[in-house]
C-alpha cells in the first residue's frame, strides 16, 4: 500500500535544567526459578518447543504488582532491567547468580517507567510525571532532572520512551503534553521540539542510523511520525485504512512498539488492527502481516477483540521479531524472510497473581534470535523463553 506523508515545520526551543541530586541505595534480593518445556500445536506451521525460565519479582502487595513494568536489555553486564513504576523502583536480574538488585527511587514524582541501558554502562529512565533520571548501577547514585514543562489538557506530564543519538544525547517522548525532548548529559540543557500532530498520547521513540527520531501515534492519530534534527522538518505517515479509534472501534489500527533496522524501515504492531507492519519512509510503502489470533480484550484493557499486542522487540539482524499478545498471554515471533508467524502460548504462571487484573506478558527484549525476556502484568514474573533447535 502506498501512501503520502504529511510534512510540517517544526522550530525548537531551548530551554536549560537544573542538575539533580545524587542517591545512593542498593537492595539485594534473592528469588525462585521455575522451567518449563512446551511447544504448541495450534497452528498451521507448528511453533518448535521451547524452554521457559521464571523469576517472581518482588511487590508491595499494598500497591499492586506493578502492572506498568517495562524491561531493558544490557549486553554489557549480559543482564535484565526492570522498572517497577507502582513501587517506584528500577531493579536489575542477575541470569548468573539468580538475584534480583533494586534501587528505590529517592521520592516519588510519578514511578519510573521507560529505560535505556547506555554504552558507559548506565541507566537512563523516564518517570511518568515531568522529570527522568539516571542511574549509576556501579555506585547506585541515582541523578534526577525536573523537566520545565506544564500538565497537559488530560491532567498529567507523562513522560515514556528514552533513545540516544549517536552524539550521546538523549531524547525522550512526551507523550500526551504534545512535546519532544532533546536532553544533552554534558551541559544539562534540555531543547523541547512541540509535536503538530492532533490530540498525541505517544509512547514509542526510537532514533534510527541517521539521527532522526521516530514516534508513534495513538489512537487519536494512528501514525508514524519522524522528526529530522538538523533540518527541524517533521514529517508523519498516515494510512488512510487507519481511522479514529475509540473501545467500541474496530480495525483501527493503535500503533504499539517500535523497532528501526539498518536500512532505515520501521516496524511496528497495530494493537486494534491485529497486524505486524513495516513502513519503508524512502518508497512510502506499508507492508502487512495480520496476526493469527483474535480474543476479546481482558478487563483492564480496553479495545477490540484481538492479540493485544503491547510491544515488539527485534533480534539481531533485525529479520525476526517477538510481539506480547497480551490478550492471548502468547509470545510470537516473525519472521520477514519467509512470512512466518509462530505463537507459543504461555502456561499457567508458577507466581499466579492473587491480586486479580491482567495477566498476559506486558513487555518483551529479544537479545538472540532464539531467546527473548519478558515481563508479565498481573503477576510481576520474569520470563525467559528459549526457543529449542
Amino acid at each position: 500500500m502506498i501512501f503520502k506523508p504529511h510534512d510540517a515545520q517544526v522550530s525548537p526551543m531551548p530551554n536549560f535544567l537544573t542538575r539533580g541530586h545524587r542517591h545512593p541505595g542498593v537492595l539485594l534480593i534473592l528469588f525462585c526459578v521455575s522451567l518449563f518445556d512446551w511447544s504448541s500445536d495450534s497452528l498451521a506451521a507448528p511453533a518448535p518447543s521451547a524452554t521457559l525460565t521464571e523469576w517472581k519479582l518482588p511487590y508491595r502487595a499494598e500497591r499492586g504488582p506493578g502492572s506498568d513494568r517495562k524491561l531493558a536489555y544490557s549486553e554489557l553486564c549480559g543482564c535484565v532491567y526492570y522498572s517497577a513504576y507502582r513501587m517506584n523502583r528500577i531493579g536489575r536480574v542477575d541470569l548468573a547468580t539468580n538475584t534480583v538488585t533494586e534501587w528505590e527511587l529517592p521520592d516519588e514524582r510519578g514511578g519510573p517507567f521507560f529505560l535505556l541501558p547506555t554504552a558507559d554502562g548506565k541507566l537512563y529512565f523516564s518517570i511518568r510525571g515531568n522529570a527522568f533520571g539516571r542511574l549509576d548501577p556501579v555506585t547506585g547514585a541515582i541523578t534526577q532532572w525536573m523537566l520545565p514543562v506544564q500538565p497537559d489538557d488530560r491532567g498529567g506530564f507523562g513522560l515514556y520512551e528514552l533513545d540516544q543519538d549517536t552524539a550521546g544525547t538523549i531524547w525522550i517522548m512526551g507523550n500526551t503534553n504534545h512535546k519532544l525532548y532533546r536532553f544533552d548529559p554534558a551541559s544539562d540543557v534540555v531543547t523541547i521540539y512541540p509535536i503538530a500532530h492532533h490530540e498525541p498520547y505517544s509512547t514509542n521513540l526510537r532514533i534510527d542510523g541517521r539521527d532522526r527520531v521516530w514516534w508513534l501515534g495513538s489512537r487519536d492519530t494512528n501514525s508514524v511520525a519522524m522528526l529530522d534534527p538538523n533540518t527541524h522538518l517533521y514529517t508523519e505517515w498516515s494510512n488512510p485504512t487507519w481511522v479514529r479509534g475509540s473501545p467500541e472501534a474496530s480495525d483501527t489500527g493503535f500503533p504499539k512498539g517500535l523497532s528501526i533496522d539498518a536500512a532505515g524501515r520501521v516496524f511496528f504492531a497495530q494493537k486494534d488492527g491485529n497486524k505486524f507492519t513495516r513502513l519503508n519512509p524512502d518508497t512510502n510503502r506499508i507492508t502487512e502481516w495480520p496476526l493469527p489470533t483474535v480474543v476479546p480484550s481482558p478487563p483492564g484493557l480496553f479495545g477490540p477483540p484481538s492479540a493485544g499486542v503491547q510491544e515488539i522487540d527485534a533480534a539481531p539482524g533485525h529479520k525476526q521479531f517477538f510481539l506480547v499478545e497480551t490478550n492471548a498471554d502468547k509470545i510470537a515471533r516473525i519472521d520477514i524472510r519467509i512470512d512466518e508467524i509462530l505463537e507459543w502460548p504461555l502456561p499457567p504462571s508458577a507466581f499466579p497473581d492473587v491480586l486479580g487484573g491482567v495477566q498476559g506478558p506486558l513487555d518483551v527484549v529479544a537479545p538472540a534470535r532464539d531467546e527473548i525476556f519478558y515481563v508479565t502484568a498481573g503477576s510481576a514474573t520474569l520470563g525467559r523463553l528459549i526457543i529449542n533447535p
